[in-house]
């Protein structure tokens, strides 16, 4: 399978999980990045929004069944915030955009 093709997979996902979460007139943008000529290796994971954000140090993803492993979010500066936003966002040229997904929260009633 291709990088996009992985990438869409993976984006999709994110929608089925996250989708029926998210209120009615919520949005969520999700990129896939890869890394850009500027060769920064990605490291940290963020959540990151238009008026704030977290890093998340080892990642977001499900532990394996029967482990119990944690992790620390950290509150972003306005200036950590600054920083990330224009690494990650798609119009940035440290990392790759290879897709981005943007889906909602479906109306009251049609969850």
């Amino acid at each position: 399978m291709t990088e996009s093709g992985v990438a869409k997979n993976k984006l999709a996902v994110c929608e089925r999980r996250l989708g029926p979460l998210l209120q009615s007139g919520v949005s969520i943008r999700a990129l896939a990045l890869g890394k850009g000529g500027a060769g920064v290796k990605m490291h940290n994971r963020y959540v990151l929004t238009e008026v704030g954000g977290l890093a998340v140090q080892t990642g977001l993803d499900q532990n394996a069944r029967g482990t119990r492993q944690t992790d620390d979010l950290t509150v972003l500066s306005k200036e950590q915030h600054a920083a990330r936003w224009s690494e990650f966002s798609p119009e940035g040229v440290v990392h790759r955009l290879i897709s981005n997904q943007r889906f909602a929260g479906a109306p009251s009633g049609i969850r």
